[in-house]
């Protein structure tokens, strides 16, 4: 593995905060996507929020593997990443992560943000689910030197 191009893709993940995620609905057995701001930790764990009656939320409690993908267009670039999630349920845990999902949700001034963000309470039926990196799929098509990786988090390290 080729360790410069792997801290590449852990760099792309940390300076995002959108990514698409799949899950597999809990009724058709069918993959569903949807839009979602991520934390990325030092730990190379992602955590993201979702509402308890959230089709994703329904679709990982039945079956808690994921996908994830973030890109971006002028600057080719795409991470695919899978994983497995668990719920949250540490208290400070739960603060720090309010804290700093909404600072990246309503970090760019210059769009909306979707959906808007004001506060996160898990009294008002959020949750916090925490994402362990399994697999990751990197392409890097900015110059001419292109390439693609694949590996794991420990390569991240």
């Amino acid at each position: 593995m080729d360790k410069e191009k792997a801290l590449k893709a852990w760099e792309f993940l940390k300076n995002n905060r959108l990514a698409s995620l799949a899950t597999i609905s809990s009724e058709e057995n069918a993959p569903q996507a949807s839009l979602i701001y991520y934390i990325a930790s030092e730990n190379f764990h992602i955590y993201i929020v979702t509402a308890k009656d959230s089709r994703k939320f329904k679709n990982i409690t039945k079956n808690n593997k994921v996908a994830l993908v973030v890109g971006q267009e002028m600057d080719p670039l795409v991470l695919q990443l899978e994983g497995t999630t668990e719920i949250v349920e540490d208290e400070s845990k739960i603060h720090d992560l309010s804290s700093r999902y909404l600072e990246i949700a309503n970090s760019n001034t210059k769009t909306p943000n979707w959906p808007p963000v004001m506060r996160l309470s898990v009294s008002e039926g959020y949750v916090f689910v925490k994402i362990t990196v399994t697999h990751f799929k990197f392409s890097d098509f900015t110059g001419l030197d292109s390439f693609i990786i694949e590996g794991t988090p420990k390569d991240w390290q």
